[in-house]
């Protein structure tokens, strides 16, 4: 592994360690010695494991964050090439998407988190991303610069974000609001980008005594540009808005591990040169399989698999690895 996974390994390392705030408070009295209880806090404590508990999904409980006031939250991830070559320099083209082979990365975003109350936070981040993790040149590494020209360790893309996640019966829910700003070079310059705004709603249920928990999640987002021209400076049509429906269904073997698998099946999206604004393009259907860990609360892996769900075949089914963490 070069320098350069390893000062990134390192970075997000230290945004993970936790600390200890210590506090020693006691008021003397003039016959005895007696210390005082923070009420508040005692019920603020209780507030949260309450909210905590309500939330029994271990994925959607990792993703609303820490309960505390401040924190820090990280979302990584290895997006790597086929089962028969995990760790290529690209990554199969399993759903067909027009244009070159993606490349393999390790990312994903840093953000700080303010808890507005026990179900609301709101967050301020930004992305990280490390082209090709195994395959730099020591030269394009000492440059941080690719063969194409891009950086292969980039810090971009500050975004800001809203989310609040509650129970309602025996529905968890957690809607999603967030807009980020374009800073990376061959976005801003190549793609014209200015930055994008989403939002989702993650709905899950439980299926009572059976370890079963179905749900869905809706996303719509959209793309804005510095300009009105229906191309790019590749001469590549914009994407400019999109929806997308996500049905997963999990199974809990108990509080730890738990099988997740999510169908990609309803995802179109809208491109500057199509006709009318109701006009979109039905992405490729595809499916992920993999397991949940949850070893602790706040934290969350998600290994997995990602397939075409009527061509399965092992040099088109991309592997990936993805975590959440909450510090503090």
């Amino acid at each position: 592994m070069n320098a350069l996974i390893a000062g990134l390994l390192a970075t997000l390392a230290l945004g993970s360690t936790a600390f200890a705030e210590e506090s020693n408070t006691s008021t003397p009295a003039t016959a005895t010695q007696s210390s005082t209880v923070d009420v508040s806090k005692l019920k603020d404590e209780a507030q949260a494991e309450e909210s905590s508990e309500k939330i029994t999904n271990a994925r959607l409980a990792a993703e609303s964050g820490s309960k505390s006031k401040y924190s820090m939250k990280f979302n990584i991830s290895y997006t790597g090439g086929s089962v028969e070559q995990p760790f290529d320099k690209y990554r199969p083209n399993y759903r067909g998407t027009p244009g070159t082979l993606a490349e393999t990365s390790l990312g994903g975003s840093i953000a700080f988190a303010y808890r507005i109350d026990q179900e609301t936070a709101l967050r301020f981040g930004t992305g990280i991303s490390l082209r090709t993790p195994f395959h730099n040149k020591d030269l394009e590494v000492v440059n941080n610069v690719n063969e194409k020209g891009r950086k292969l360790l980039n810090v971009s893309s500050p975004y800001v974000e809203w989310n609040k996640t509650y129970r309602v019966g025996n529905i968890m829910l957690s809607p999603s609001v967030d807009a980020s700003l374009a800073t990376d070079q061959y976005y801003t310059e190549t793609v014209g980008l200015l930055g994008s705004t989403s939002a989702s709603l993650t709905a899950v249920t439980e299926i009572e005594n059976s370890g079963w928990q179905p749900g869905i999640t809706g996303v719509i987002d959209l793309a804005g540009y510095k300009d009105n021209d229906l191309l790019d400076a590749n001469g590549d049509s914009r994407y400019q808005y999109g929806i997308g429906l996500y049905p997963f269904l999990e199974y809990a073997f108990n509080d730890v591990y738990s099988f997740r698998t999510l169908f990609g099946y309803f995802n179109y999206a809208h491109y500057s040169t199509q006709n009318t604004a109701l006009d979109f393009t039905q992405d490729t259907s595809y499916q992920s399989v993999g397991l949940g860990i949850a070893p602790m609360k706040g934290v969350y892996f998600y290994p997995n698999l990602q397939f075409v769900p009527d061509d399965v075949r092992g040099d088109r089914t991309n592997i990936a690895v993805s975590m959440t963490l909450n510090a503090f």
